[in-house]
């Protein structure tokens, strides 16, 4: 076999190995947080004051989230709502290592809302930090902004 084709064969295996290695639907870390978590969620900022008085999330509140999440390898999807709220949105993102970043959104005959969410997965919990940007048919919008550790 000449050099040149014993370089391309090795070359090819080389870049086979490669990417049979890069299945990204596998969660690398394990962890799954597929099921129902629950949290006393901190309100940290939220304006403008008359929407967040409006609201019932002023800061220093605190808002009981819940979020129901399935999971398939590091894709995660699911809905977030606050108890008493009658809003749900849909949320999906991914996990990867112990890192959660999910993204959402509900609209209502009443306006607009979204989710995001970060956090850090581990001991059947989720360190999470969440903001929503609201925006009312009446015209009012505002951010709100918080802090809550999730629990399974």
């Amino acid at each position: 076999m000449s050099k040149n084709r014993l370089f391309n064969l090795a070359f090819l295996v080389c870049v086979l190995a490669f990417f049979a290695g890069c299945n990204n639907d596998e969660a690398p870390s394990g962890i799954d947080i597929s099921g129902n978590w629950q949290s006393q969620v901190a309100v940290q900022n939220c304006s403008p004051t008359d929407l967040c008085r409006s609201l019932g999330l002023l800061p220093g509140a605190n808002a009981t989230a819940i979020m129901i999440l399935t999971q398939s390898g590091m894709h995660v999807e699911g809905t977030y709502t606050y108890s008493g709220a009658g809003v749900s949105a849909d949320i999906s993102g991914q996990i990867a290592g112990n890192q959660v970043v999910l993204d959402g959104a509900a609209t209502q005959p009443l306006g607009r809302i979204t989710v995001h969410l970060t956090g850090t997965a581990e001991n059947n919990q989720i360190a999470a930090t969440v903001s929503h940007d609201v925006s009312l048919i009446d015209g009012r919008s505002g951010s709100i902004s918080g802090e809550g550790t999730f629990t399974h």
